[in-house]
């Protein structure tokens, strides 16, 4: 792992929340796999005690986990699932990290999957991820207990779509839960598609996608980088 202090994406930008610091590396192993050492003290030196958020590493994935069962009980994905899914598109997996502590996540896949109705359909994200698809689709985002309403889960919503701009793709698409989520969502941008009656669980889903406002030329540049 490199600093890169030239790279202007994104996906490697680690940003201290309440200031304007922040450092942008790169990834040598696409598995992410760092050394213990180095990982205890990434970004610190500038960061020690503040809230940031960054992308996942592979040594996150159990607080992660611990997140995710702790909200979706017997429904959470396990740790072989997170694992294969940050491996899949580690550019679209972020947490909200004070130190070692994680505070939150999100995870997302890439596809042009828009014709589903239940959770069913479309749970093998690895399956359905395409490097080259024109949506990028939030999997799950989650806050731990006693850090909501400081706005990480906004945050971390708001990197991904700073990620869809950048990369010139058509939209960023998400299933809400019932409850506040939908008015959530809307907050941030998002537009109600349709609903999708039993999409997981017994409850009904609300499909929403927030659309990327761009112009021909930006169109053409964000798809000749990717």
């Amino acid at each position: 792992m490199v600093v890169d202090k030239q790279k202007k994406s994104s996906a490697g930008r680690i940003q201290v929340f309440d200031t304007k610091e922040e450092i942008i590396y790169t990834f040598r192993n696409e598995k992410k796999e760092v050394p213990m050492e180095y990982y205890q003290t990434l970004s610190f030196d500038f960061a020690k005690g503040k809230v940031m958020s960054a992308p996942a590493f592979c040594q996150d994935i159990d607080a992660i986990h611990e997140i995710e069962v702790a909200v979706e009980k017997e429904h959470a994905a396990n740790i072989e699932t997170l694992r294969e899914r940050l491996r899949m598109f580690p550019e679209g997996f972020y947490v909200v990290r004070q130190d070692l502590k994680i505070l939150g996540y999100v995870e997302s896949c890439l596809w042009n999957s828009e014709n589903f109705s239940t959770f069913t359909e479309i749970k093998d994200f690895s399956e359905h991820h395409n490097p080259q698809g024109r949506i990028l689709y939030v999997i799950y985002m989650a806050v731990a207990e006693g850090h909501r309403r400081k706005g990480y889960g906004s945050h971390l919503i708001e990197r991904l779509k700073e990620y869809a701009e950048e990369k010139g793709l058509d939209k960023v698409q998400l299933v809400a839960g019932p409850g506040f989520l939908t008015g959530f969502y809307k907050k941030l941008g998002f537009k109600v598609v349709r609903k999708l009656p039993n999409f997981h669980a017994g409850f009904t889903g609300t499909l929403m996608e927030y659309k990327i406002k761009k112009c021909k030329m930006c169109k053409e540049e964000s798809y000749l980088d990717r």
